[in-house]
């Protein structure tokens, strides 16, 4: 005779053993292609427009005697704007984060 005993399933639980998972982004060739580009972009503007504003007419006249020509001007200024766009291009996070995040949506431009 066979008995008629019923099977109680209790509440159960799926559980994943591991490593916890972290976030890792990989910069592609691509990527790097569109950070060299936008910083090719930004500084070319940056020295037009600086030959714009300098125009060679005087030079200044700074504390101490000493005299800077508008070309040492025009130099020192184009290194710093270099400098500046370096930093923000390659080492300023927020920065990174918006190119980065702006990439998608140009490739996937309506002239596609």
């Amino acid at each position: 005779m066979m008995d008629d005993k019923g099977l109680s399933l209790g509440s159960g639980s799926y559980v994943i053993d591991g490593s916890k998972a972290d976030l890792r982004r990989d910069f592609s060739t691509e990527g790097w292609q569109f950070f060299a580009f936008v910083f090719a972009a930004f500084t070319t503007l940056a020295f037009a427009l600086l030959d714009e504003l300098l125009r060679p007419s005087s030079g200044f006249w700074i504390w101490g005697g000493g005299y800077l020509s508008p070309r040492a001007v025009s130099v020192m200024l184009k290194v710093l704007v270099f400098a500046i766009l370096g930093y923000l291009m390659l080492f300023c996070a927020p920065m990174k984060e918006f190119i980065i995040r702006v990439l998608p949506y140009i490739k996937r431009g309506k002239s596609r």
